[in-house]
């Protein structure tokens, strides 16, 4: 089999945000044998900033001396992206191996009206993948919701819940309880807690839905009565160097992680190329995670029958500041040109829209121009309210069946009183225009989907500029 036909294979697959189960995704691992079982896996689940800390644990874990593998969604350009192994990924070859090795069986399930979907396919291409190429560890974005996701056929060793908030209510509920809830299912089994950035209500949602939680934030300010809100691990955002890197501090809490380097605390400062205040939070969770994965790989497992060699498990604030500030991270608030500025976006709901929001009022320009567009299943008003004024707005539709009509992301910025608001058609075009119309000193924003933040990159043959980090 070419890789043409395994890829028109598996985009041929059913893709759907309703929650299924594990049974299909489980049943197609049996067939090929349940590989990559004895692999330690990291759950990342949450409303928003999944793929980011998936990313950051990864740049971490291959810090402290393991091979990792990397399982996020969706892709910006190609379908390769999704799998990686120490960063490089999947070969076109081995997409097609696997396909055809799973031909037989997918065409019985479809026969049967069982069709496994698109996700469960590719989740299950990353395991077998992960497995071939021997990896000690690999870190699980999650798609949609917790212990239904495909995701979840396999036993974390760590997990976390970034946030949660209402997104997917078809699927996953209707309120943030339930989502939160649902959410929590990734937590691991045993005695490690579950990780998460999520706060106030939310937080204390989560912690009824887990036995037992690691919490991450900005410290609180206050007098005793406040000390259950603060944070196991603090994350502070301490603003730029330069135009494109953040700085951050850590402080981690004694005791929380059971490993000797964490037994007193710890605290350290690093850059992130990931700008945003909410990176800060993101990289802090990525940190806890990492500890317990290094805890775990410390330890002989009984479960496992096998001993670690705990020279390969290194970690202090030394590994953890060069992990971070070495993950790269595309179509997150990623700079792409100047003489305007064109910043690509992947937020997808309002807090998503919010967070950029923020991040961007650090940034100076002249005047802003928009370039939105979504999918059909989003908040649509909550997001473009969320977003800041703009000078001009022109909404497209990236090439994917689920992307809603330009003309309908046109009205809701007329009804939320943008003056200069055009109907676009592709992603390119509508890029194209607004960098034309844009004066030098202008900021071209590209967001609303990862979709869209996809096909600009194509389009632009986009290259992330330098980072300029500051004399």
């Amino acid at each position: 089999m070419e890789y043409d036909e395994a890829e028109r294979v598996l985009f041929e697959l059913p893709r759907s945000d309703a929650r299924s189960g594990t049974a299909s995704a489980a049943a197609l691992w049996a067939e090929l044998g349940n590989p990559g079982s004895d692999i330690r896996f990291v759950q990342v689940a949450g409303s928003n900033g999944k793929g980011s800390t998936a990313k950051l644990t990864e740049s971490i874990l291959r810090e402290a001396g393991f091979s990792v593998g990397l399982f996020t969604s969706p892709h910006l350009e190609t379908l390769d992206e999704r799998i990686r192994v120490d960063g490089e990924p999947i070969p076109e070859d081995a997409v097609a191996e696997y396909v055809e090795r799973i031909q037989p069986w997918l065409a019985k399930q479809v026969a049967d009206g069982n069709s496994p979907t698109f996700f469960e396919v590719i989740t299950v291409m990353g395991l077998w993948y992960f497995a071939r190429r021997g990896v000690d560890v690999a870190v699980l974005e999650v798609g949609v919701g917790g212990a239904d996701d495909a995701t979840s056929i396999v036993d974390p060793v760590a997990s976390c819940v970034t946030t949660a908030s209402l997104e997917h209510t078809g699927a996953l509920g209707e309120t943030v309880a339930e989502i939160a809830a649902i959410q929590a299912g990734v937590a691991p089994s045993g005695e490690t807690p579950l990780v998460t950035g999520a706060t106030g209500t939310t937080r204390a949602l989560i912690r009824v839905a887990a036995d037992d939680v690691l919490t991450v934030g900005e410290p609180t300010i206050g007098g005793p009565e406040e000390s259950d809100e603060q944070p196991d691990i603090s994350a502070q955002y301490e603003g730029r160097t330069g135009s494109m890197v953040g700085n951050i501090s850590i402080e981690i809490s004694a005791g929380i992680i059971d490993h000797p380097a964490f037994a007193d605390g710890m605290s350290f400062a690093t850059r992130l190329t990931l700008l945003g205040a909410h990176q800060a939070r993101n990289a802090a969770i990525a940190t806890a995670l990492s500890g317990q994965v290094v805890t775990d790989a410390m330890v002989d497992s009984d479960d496992r029958g096998e001993a670690v060699d705990d020279s390969a498990a290194s970690i202090d604030a030394d590994v953890l500041s060069r992990g971070l500030r070495n993950a790269r991270w595309p179509g997150r608030f990623e700079v792409i040109d100047r003489d305007p500025l064109v910043i690509l976006d992947g937020a997808h709901n309002p807090e998503a829209i919010e967070a950029l929001s923020q991040t961007l009022a650090t940034i100076e320009y002249n005047a802003l121009h928009i370039v939105f567009g979504a999918m059909t299943n989003k908040a649509h008003t909550a997001m473009v309210d969320a977003l800041p004024a703009a000078t001009a707005v022109r909404t497209c539709q990236p090439p994917i069946d689920r992307a809603a009509a330009p003309a309908t992301l046109a009205r809701m910025f007329e009804n939320a009183g943008y003056e200069r608001v055009s109907v676009g058609d592709d992603v390119a075009a509508a890029v194209t225009t607004a960098r034309d119309q844009a004066a030098p000193s202008d900021c071209v924003l590209v967001t609303g989907s990862l979709f869209v933040v996809g096909a600009a990159r194509s389009m632009l043959a986009a290259r992330p500029v330098t980072p300029d980090t500051g004399g």
